[in-house]
C-alpha cells in the first residue's frame, strides 16, 4: 500500500532526520573520470568535488531524477532544519531526547573500559585512580552532529568518569562551530572537530587516540534510515572495520508507526518546506551552475508501507530544460516527472541489532521510547575472529 499527500513546493517536503543526514559513501569515480555519470555528462577527470559529483550524477540518472540530502545542509539549512525539529507533528527529535535523557547515564555500565571504572566526582583526589583520569578515558565520535543538543546528554553523563576526547563530524561547517561552542564550557572535554565523511572522521579519531583508548560512534537521529539497504549494511562493515574491539556504537533509529503520523510528521509544514526547498535548489544551483526554479515544481509526499519508507518528490508542474552550467547539459524534464530529494526508512525493533551482528557487533542494550516509537541501541564491536 501507498500512502501520499501531495501539495505546493511551499508545502511538504521534509529533507532529514537530524541536522545532519547524509550518505557519507562518496561517489566512485572510474579511471576515466566518468564513474557512474550518464554519457551525456561532460564531466571529466579534472578534480571535481565529491558533493557536486553527487549532484551531478543524481540529475543525470535517466531512471529516477535525484538530489543528495546534503544539498540541504549549507548554514541556512542546517538553521531550517533547527526550525523544523520544534514543529508539534514532527516527533522524531523529542523522542530521541526523551530516550537520552532517561537513559545516557546507563551507558558507561555497558562500555566494556567504563562498567567498572570509578566516577570521577567519587574519588579521592591525589589518589593514583584520580591522577590516571587526567588521560581520555574515552574518545566520542559524533556522525553528522548537527547542534549537538543531544550530544551534549551523553558526554554530561561520561564526564564524571574523566577526561573526554570528542570529535563532532559534520559536513557543514556552520553546524561543528555551534556543536563545538555548545561544548565549550566542558572543561574535561577536548574538541576536535572534522569537516567531512563520516568513515573518514571515524578513522581520523581512531588515529588520534593513545593506547588502549576506547571510541563510542554516535549516529543519532535515524540518519541510518537513509541509507539504502546495501548501503546500510555496507556502513556496518565500515564501521567494524575501523573500530577495535570493545568500541561501541549507539544508533539511533525511528521505527515503524502508522501512515497518518508519518504522513503528518514528513507532509504539510507551515510553508517551511517551501523555504528548504528553496535553499537546496539555490546551494544546487551555486554548486554545479544549474538553473533550478522552485516555481517550476511541487512536492509530494510518499509512504511505501512494505518498504517501510517514507519518500519525498519534486515534481515538475510543467515540461522545461534544465540547464547545468558546470558540465554544458541541458536536461529535458517533462511535466509530471520527478526528481527525488529524500528517502528515509523506517525500522522493527529488533532490525538494527540484526544488521549489526551481521556485520560484527554485539547488542550491549536498546532503549524504546513508547510515545513515539523510536530506538536507541547501543552495539559493542565484538573480537576479530
Amino acid at each position: 500500500m501507498l500512502s501520499s499527500v501531495s501539495a505546493a513546493a511551499s508545502q511538504n517536503v521534509l529533507l532529514s532526520d537530524r541536522t545532519h543526514d547524509a550518505d557519507p559513501k562518496p561517489l566512485a569515480m572510474s579511471a576515466s573520470g566518468a564513474g557512474n555519470l550518464s554519457s551525456s555528462s561532460h564531466i571529466s577527470s579534472a578534480r571535481v568535488s565529491t558533493f557536486a559529483e553527487k549532484i551531478l550524477f543524481g540529475l543525470t540518472d535517466p531512471v529516477q531524477k535525484s538530489l543528495p540530502q546534503e544539498a540541504c545542509y549549507n548554514q541556512i539549512g542546517s538553521a531550517l532544519f533547527n526550525v523544523r525539529m520544534l514543529l508539534p507533528e514532527y516527533g522524531v527529535t523529542r523522542a530521541e531526547t526523551r530516550v537520552l535523557n532517561k537513559h545516557a547515564a546507563d551507558i558507561p555500565k555497558y562500555l566494556p573500559t567504563l562498567k567498572a571504572a570509578i566516577p570521577l566526582t567519587a574519588q579521592i583526589p591525589g589518589t593514583e585512580a584520580f591522577r590516571r583520569s587526567a588521560a581520555p578515558c574515552l574518545r566520542v565520535v559524533d556522525l553528522g552532529c548537527g547542534s549537538g543538543v543531544k550530544t551534549r546528554i551523553i558526554l554530561d553523563a561520561l564526564q564524571p568518569y574523566g577526561q573526554l576526547g570528542f570529535h563532532p563530524i559534520d559536513i557543514s561547517p556552520a553546524a561543528l562551530s555551534e556543536c563545538s561552542n555548545r561544548m565549550h564550557d566542558m572543561t574535561t572535554v577536548s574538541i576536535q572537530p572534522y569537516n567531512g565523511e563520516f568513515m573518514d572522521g571515524i578513522r581520523a579519531a581512531s588515529d588520534a587516540r593513545v593506547d588502549d583508548e576506547p571510541l563510542l560512534v554516535l549516529f543519532l537521529g535515524s540518519t541510518i534510515g537513509q541509507f539504502h539497504d546495501v548501503s546500510a549494511n555496507q556502513f556496518f562493515e565500515d564501521a567494524y572495520a575501523a573500530l577495535r574491539p570493545g568500541d561501541a556504537l549507539l544508533i539511533g533509529a525511528d521505527l515503524m508507526k502508522d501512515s497518518a503520523r508519518l504522513i503528518a510528521a514528513y507532509g504539510h509544514c507551515m510553508g517551511l518546506t517551501h523555504v528548504q526547498m528553496h535553499n537546496m535548489f539555490n546551494n544546487v544551483n551555486e554548486t554545479v551552475g544549474a538553473d533550478l526554479n522552485i516555481d517550476h515544481f511541487e512536492a509530494i509526499t510518499q509512504l511505501d508501507e512494505p518498504r517501510r519508507t517514507v519518500e519525498r518528490f519534486m515534481r515538475a508542474k510543467c515540461s522545461h530544460v534544465i540547464t547545468l552550467g558546470m558540465t554544458g547539459d541541458a536536461l529535458p524534464i517533462k511535466e509530471g516527472e520527478t526528481i527525488k530529494v529524500y528517502s528515509g526508512r523506517k525500522f522493527l525493533n529488533d532490525e538494527i541489532e540484526n544488521i549489526g551482528r551481521s556485520a560484527g557487533f554485539s547488542l550491549a542494550a536498546q532503549w524504546v521510547d513508547d510515545e513515539w516509537a523510536f530506538g536507541e541501541t547501543l552495539l559493542i564491536r565484538d573480537k576479530d575472529a
